[in-house]
């Protein structure tokens, strides 16, 4: 994902596809789900970056889907724990809300994938 990349740069550990599109469900109206594995959490900067950018590709049209991204610290979901710690959280049902100004912080990951 250029755009994860882009903030994180090499402390990007990973991005993976989850939900509806590696279990066969995924629908013409479905969001891609999108795990980001971050070696350190990012700061205000960084967190404005990837919301102005996700705000500029999520369900923009032309066939694009709707994204929904959750970042996570690597130590802080290895090992294992539940509900892990969402470092970045975006979603559709959230855009009102970004685009009237608020930042994703951290938070609990109550939303975890099935």
């Amino acid at each position: 994902m250029r755009l994860a990349r882009g903030v994180l740069g090499g402390d990007l550990v990973g991005a993976y596809l989850h939900g509806s599109c590696v279990l066969g469900g995924l629908r013409p109206a479905s969001d891609l789900d999108v795990l980001v594995v971050s070696g350190r959490s990012m700061d205000e900067r960084e967190r404005r970056a990837l919301l102005g950018g996700l705000l500029g590709i999520s369900g923009s049209g032309d066939g694009a889907r709707p994204v929904e991204l959750i970042v996570v610290v690597q130590d802080e979901v290895r090992p294992w724990r539940y509900p892990p710690a969402c470092d970045f959280l975006y979603g559709e049902w959230l855009r009102a809300e970004y685009e009237a100004g608020k930042v994703p912080g951290r938070s609990r990951c109550l939303i975890w994938p099935c």
